[in-house]
């Protein structure tokens, strides 16, 4: 433990890339556990106050508990380490000295656990978000501060399942944190402020209540409690999922326990049957999937994509005036450091267009990254700025897209089309030369996997996702057959499976009416035989579904 004595305050520095539930936090804990014990058994301490720094930003999602939570973690050892960790916040919220909790960076999961269970928190950067991000997921943070917040405070269940995060800013004026300001030297500025705050007054948000180490392992359980406990988990376990959208989750379970609280035989045995449950929740495999996306959505990611940064290029402009990109799209263009100038001739389609795309940013990264690449990357303007030289960008409602340099238009058909959720995909580009500026090229490798030029010169007039789409039309009127010949119900099938790309009505019409403007034939199939075998006539909707009336099995 860094722990260094400043006249008679103790400040120690928080190992960082940590989360407080691994092994490697194990020794860090003991030893602060051991020095907050020392506090409650001294009648006159020496020490009048503890100063915790977090040097940097501080969050669960780390590499080393990913893999530990994957390959080396077992059930006890999690449970064991949850009832130490209790155990120290619990040392730490009713310790007989001060203990404050100093950062100027991003503060997550259990070392905001740790925050909140000082006396007081100070922030030194307004911008920092702070909070409990593992709530979406339904996760439930078993250090026992929810459990000791909902005694004194009413709501407390609704209030963090709202708004898990918060900037600093913000959980000043709700009371999560004591001070906020910017500052560059902020080590010192903490400093000074808790021994100014010492000097006025030495007990200062504490609450005298004297802690002394139980007997048996720090944790009285009695058996039936304990059979309880166990029988508890194994209910859970067979009704719970993951993800709060998607059924019961430890988060529902845990606030269960608090709410009846007064029925358990021993009230004070609730903390393990919460690290019971919490415990086997966070060792689901599906934990460990959310906490890899938090990491590429981390504060310290957009930091290194920023820092990382190309030789600067002209801005690309993404005309709102039609529709909003996909999801991916704006996403994969702030990771690759695109400065993304959006722009609208009308006050309306660009505020809509604004606070659409930085929802899907911030649903793809996270609020972390968002926040941060939307800040240092995005820009807009009600209108064209003069003097704009760079790459426009319109995605139009019947699911092309036109890009737009030095007053030349180049259009592209997308496969997966545009609505929120299509993947970036294979674009489809024709012409009778290939060649396309290299300013459009760049753009096209950041918004796409890869561009199909289909040349005019073969005489091949029909575009290739017309001829897929076909085909897995012609397969539909085929499942038709065991539909009572009607279609809409075989694609209403495949969407409840999970195949989505099916579509509806609506979406095949407005497909085909995309690719309307090509004549669909048989000639020039220079690809394979059985494209010979579409029907260039099927090319509605109401056409396929009079084919599936009248079709009959294919012969073998």
């Amino acid at each position: 433990m860094n722990l260094v004595t400043h006249e008679k305050l103790a400040v120690i520095t928080l190992p960082e890339n940590v989360c407080f539930y691994q092994q490697s936090a194990s020794q860090f804990i003991q030893d602060l556990s051991h020095l907050a014990e020392s506090l409650h058994k001294s009648s006159n301490p020496q020490t009048h106050g503890i100063l915790l720094l977090q040097p940097q930003s501080a969050q669960d999602a780390v590499e080393s508990w990913i893999n530990e939570l994957k390959y080396e973690c077992l059930f006890n050892d999690l449970v064991h380490r949850i009832d130490a960790w209790r155990w120290l916040l619990s040392l730490i919220r009713n310790s007989p000295v001060p203990w404050i909790y100093a950062s100027a960076d991003n503060c997550f999961g259990s070392s905001w656990e740790l925050a909140l269970s000082c006396h007081h928190r100070y922030w030194f950067k307004s911008k920092a978000l702070v909070g409990f991000p593992e709530i979406e997921a339904g996760v439930f943070p078993p250090g026992g501060l929810l459990e000791s917040l909902s005694k004194r405070a009413g709501r407390t269940r609704e209030r963090w399942q709202a708004s898990p995060l918060n900037f600093a800013k913000n959980a000043l004026s709700d009371g999560l944190i004591d001070y906020c300001s910017d500052a560059t030297n902020w080590r010192e500025q903490a400093l000074r402020i808790f021994s100014e705050l010492l000097e006025v007054n030495p007990t200062s948000g504490i609450r005298a209540h004297r802690r002394t180490r139980p007997r048996h392992d720090f944790v009285s359980v009695d058996a039936q409690s304990r059979r309880m406990a166990y029988q508890q988990v194994e209910s859970v376990a067979q009704q719970e999922k993951f993800g709060k959208a998607s059924g019961p989750t430890a988060w529902d379970y845990c606030w269960q326990l608090v709410s009846e609280r007064a029925k358990l035989r021993q009230p004070a045995d609730l903390g393990r049957i919460i690290g019971l449950i919490a415990s086997r929740y966070l060792l689901l495999s599906q934990y460990s999937t959310w906490l890899e996306k938090q990491i590429v959505s981390s504060h310290a990611k957009a930091t290194t994509l920023l820092n990382d940064r190309r030789v600067a290029s002209a801005p690309i402009a993404i005309d709102l005036n039609h529709s909003a990109p996909p999801a991916a799209v704006i996403t994969r263009l702030v990771e690759n450091n695109k400065n993304v100038l959006l722009v609208a001739s009308e006050q309306r389609d660009l505020v809509t267009g604004l606070n659409l795309l930085f929802g899907r940013l911030e649903r793809n990264l996270g609020n972390v990254a968002a926040e941060y690449l939307w800040d240092r990357n995005v820009t807009w303007s009600l209108g064209r700025p003069l003097g704009f030289s760079g790459t426009v960008l319109s995605w139009m409602p019947d699911d092309y897209l036109v890009c737009s340099n030095s007053g030349a238009d180049y259009s592209f058909l997308r496969l997966e089309g545009n609505h929120l959720d299509a993947t970036p995909g294979i674009m489809e580009f024709s012409s009778s030369e290939p060649n396309l500026p290299l300013s459009i090229r760049d753009v096209l490798d950041s918004i796409c996997d890869g561009v199909i030029w289909i040349p005019e010169i073969l005489g091949l007039r029909m575009p290739l996702s017309v001829r897929f789409r076909s085909l897995f039309l012609e397969e539909l009127i085929q499942a038709a057959l065991y539909t009572d010949h009607d279609l809409s119900i075989a694609v209403s099938a495949l969407q409840r499976a999970g195949w989505a790309f099916a579509g509806d009505e609506s979406s095949w019409e407005r497909f085909l009416r995309t690719r309307r403007l090509f004549n669909p034939t048989k000639e020039a199939s220079f690809l394979s035989p059985d494209f010979l075998q579409i029907d260039p006539d099927l090319n509605t909707w109401r056409t396929a579904k009079i084919k599936a009336k009248k079709a009959k099995p294919k012969a073998v």
